[in-house]
C-alpha cells in the first residue's frame, strides 16, 4: 500500500494531520497485541467462562482505543476533533442531530425491506444471538447501546475513514472503511442476510460521515439501530 498522501486530493477541514501509519499502529495495538496478551494472561492466571473472557477482551481493546484517542487529542489538539469529524463548520449541532435521526431511519427502512424480502422469498433467517441465554444478554445490550455507537464510529468513520481521505478519493475511502468494518463483524459469518445488513449499514454510515463532514449523525443512527436491535433481543 502506498502510504504517501495523494497529491491530487484537495485539502478539507475533516482531513486529519496524522498519517495512516499512525492509525495502523493503533489498530495493531488495540486489535492484535492487547487481545493476544490478555488472552494469554487470562489462560495462565485464571479460569474464566468464555463470556467473561470475551467481555474482558472487548473492554481492554476499547480501553486501548480510548488511550489512543487521548494521545491524539493531546498531540493534535483541536485538529483531532476536526479530523475525526466531530467539529464541523458546515452543520450546526441541531442539524446534525436531525441528520442522525434520518440516518437511523434509512438503516431501519433498509432492514424492514430486507425482512420483507426474507419473508416473501422464504430466506432462512438466523438470529446471531439466539443461543445466548436471556440473563447473559444484559451486558451485551449495554455494550451495544453505550459503547458500540461511540467507539465504532470514532474508530472506523473517524480515525480510519478520515485518514484515508489523505491517500485516495473520498468515495474510495468510504468503500475501504466499509470493507474493513464488515470484516470486523465476523460474528455474522455464515449468516449472509446479517452480513448484507452489516454491509449496507456500514455504507449508509460511511456516506453520512462523508457528506456531513461529521461523526454525530452516524453515531446517532448507529445508536438508533443498536437500541432497537437490543430491544428486540430482550423481548424475543
Amino acid at each position: 500500500m502506498n502510504l504517501t498522501p495523494h497529491s491530487s486530493i484537495p485539502s478539507a477541514p475533516d482531513v486529519p494531520p496524522w498519517g495512516l501509519r499512525t492509525v495502523l499502529d493503533l489498530f495493531l495495538v488495540a486489535v492484535v497485541l492487547i487481545p493476544l496478551v490478555l488472552t494469554w494472561g487470562l489462560k495462565s492466571l485464571v479460569v474464566w467462562p468464555k463470556e467473561q473472557v470475551m467481555l474482558a477482551l472487548y473492554l481492554a481493546s476499547n480501553g486501548a482505543w480510548l488511550v489512543g484517542f487521548l494521545v491524539f487529542l493531546r498531540r493534535y489538539g483541536s485538529a483531532f476533533w476536526t479530523g475525526v469529524g466531530l467539529r464541523s463548520s458546515q452543520e450546526s449541532w441541531r442539524n446534525q442531530i436531525g441528520l442522525g435521526v434520518f440516518c437511523g431511519t434509512c438503516i431501519l427502512v433498509f432492514g424492514t425491506i430486507l425482512g420483507f424480502l426474507a419473508q416473501v422469498y422464504r430466506w432462512e433467517v438466523t438470529q446471531p444471538y439466539q443461543a445466548v441465554p436471556p440473563w447473559k444478554l444484559e451486558w451485551l445490550v449495554v455494550l451495544a447501546i453505550v459503547l458500540a455507537p461511540l467507539m465504532e464510529e470514532l474508530i472506523f468513520r473517524g480515525l480510519l475513514q478520515s485518514t484515508l481521505y489523505r491517500y485516495m478519493p473520498r468515495w474510495a475511502a468510504v468503500g475501504v472503511t466499509v470493507a474493513v468494518f464488515t470484516l470486523f463483524h465476523t460474528l455474522y459469518l455464515g449468516n449472509w442476510l446479517a452480513m448484507v445488513y452489516v454491509l449496507v449499514t456500514a455504507t449508509i454510515l460511511g456516506v453520512f460521515r462523508d457528506r456531513t463532514r461529521a461523526l454525530l449523525p452516524g453515531m446517532i443512527g448507529h445508536l438508533i439501530n443498536n437500541a432497537l436491535a437490543a430491544g428486540a433481543l430482550l423481548h424475543r
